[in-house]
């Protein structure tokens, strides 16, 4: 009877101690096992013998397929690879070269005999068929290793052979073409004997080339003479006088030569300045007169509402204050005792806010002394300084304290330095003085002298 537990791939059976097998069951295993297997015959191997030789046989094949190895020597090439026993025709590897050949060449693999290497024509290798560091597929064809994919014999051209943008096979590979594409050249001949020399290049055959001689009219030649199949019609009835031509030509009217008084002006600069400049007439000029231009003369370089030539001013001017450093203490902010009943908070619109525009670039240091005064605790006084309405920083003192800061800043020219003071507080009044404003040398009146502040 048939086990109840069959084989996992086949379905065989596989009975156990309590059950009991019968001849028919075995049949059927068999023929299970034989539809499996197939028939000996239908393997595409040589050896059918058995199915261990067909396996053999295939792992053979492709063990061959995998076969790679690397050649040393130069022109007679040998390499070391692994399973190969025997060169067969049909067999094919694939080796890296070491080294480029510089004519024919030879391979021996594991010692096995040097073989040739031609190309796929037949033909021993030529110069640089091989290159260094390169891995090539070859094919033994009973006598000779075979060089796979390579394109055969080359013609001679060379890269000015070939047309601009074309490309050609050679030796080393593909190359572009340089030969320019003339197309349809023409060219006129203006002058008695003068040459013209045709470039090098392809040449479409529609070119010509067209004797035009600007000038030759039947007017200019003599009455009487044909020059260029021209016949010529020239009288004696010339009016040029002196004054018309040049000094030191000559020419000839009515058969008299007449030598020219025309002054001649050579090259010439002209800058402009606040009075006009001319050039007096009855001159030749003879070279190039040049007016000088300035790439500076840009409105914004011009001072506002100012026309130079055409170009109205936009430039605002800025305060000027130079870029030299000056420790001395100057006050520009100062304060007396003198009593105010009004008074100005952080909320309420601020009486000191001078802002001035720096024509420097660098450093600059302001140190303040900031004070307040009311008789009342916990008022405070407020200073901040902008550059480009940006604050820097603040100063706050309470009641009637002082405080002494430094604010150094870095600072370009254009930049807008501002100053602000107010109370936070309500009666409570604030004052400023400025002790040294360093890295200038003249010190702007910000807010003014003896000026109370709030």
């Amino acid at each position: 009877m048939p086990s109840e537990i069959k084989t996992l791939n086949l379905g065989l059976n596989q009975w156990k101690e309590n059950e009991y097998p019968k001849r028919i069951d075995f049949v059927n295993d068999n023929v299970i096992i034989d539809g499996a297997v197939g028939k000996l015959s239908g393997l595409e191997t040589e050896d059918k013998s058995d199915l261990v030789a067909a396996v053999n046989e295939v792992r053979g094949q492709i063990k061959n397929l995998a076969a790679y190895g690397v050649a040393s020597g130069t022109n007679t090439y040998t390499a070391i690879i692994a399973g190969i026993t025997a060169l067969i025709e049909g067999f094919t590897v694939r080796v890296k070269f070491t080294n480029a050949n510089t004519g024919a060449s030879t391979l021996s693999i594991n010692n096995l005999g040097a073989k040739a290497i031609v190309k796929c024509n037949g033909t021993a290798l030529s110069s640089g068929n091989i290159k260094a560091g390169q891995i090539y597929n070859l094919a033994y064809n009973g006598s000779n290793f075979q060089l796979l994919g390579e394109g055969g014999e080359y013609g001679t051209a060379t890269a000015s052979d070939v047309l601009s943008g074309k490309t050609i096979g050679t030796e080393e590979g593909l190359v572009t073409g340089t030969m320019p594409n003339r197309g349809a050249v023409n060219q006129n001949l203006t002058t008695e004997g003068q040459e013209y020399t045709i470039p090098y290049g392809y040449h479409n055959g529609l070119g010509k080339i067209k004797a035009v001689i600007t000038g030759l009219v039947a007017s200019v030649i003599k009455a009487g003479t044909t020059a260029g199949g021209i016949l010529g019609t020239f009288t004696l009835d010339a009016t040029a006088t002196a004054a018309q031509m040049l000094a030191g030509a000559s020419a000839y009217v009515n058969g008299n030569k007449v030598t020219g008084t025309i002054p001649s002006k050579t090259a010439q600069t002209y800058t402009p300045g606040t009075a006009n400049q001319t050039i007096a007439a009855g001159q030749y000029l003879s070279e190039v007169q040049t007016i000088a231009g300035s790439a500076n003369l840009l409105e914004e370089n011009i001072k506002e509402n100012v026309n130079i030539f055409g170009k109205i001013g936009t430039l605002k001017p800025t305060t000027n204050i130079p870029s030299v450093t000056n420790t001395g203490i100057t006050r520009v902010i100062a304060y007396n005792n003198t009593t105010y009943t009004t008074r100005k908070t952080q909320s309420q619109s601020r009486d000191v806010s001078k802002t001035y525009t720096l024509n420097m670039t660098g450093t600059i240091k302001l140190h303040l002394m900031l004070r307040g005064q009311s008789a009342m605790a916990d008022r405070a006084a407020v200073a901040e300084i902008y550059k480009n309405n940006v604050k820097q920083t603040q100063v706050r003192v309470l009641s009637e304290t002082s405080k002494d800061e430094d604010v150094v800043l870095s600072v370009n020219s254009g930049d807008e330095i501002k100053i602000e003071l107010y109370s936070e507080n309500s009666n409570f009044y604030v004052y400023l003085e400025l002790i040294s404003f360093e890295g200038l040398t003249s010190i702007p009146n910000l807010i003014g002298e003896a000026t109370r502040i709030f």
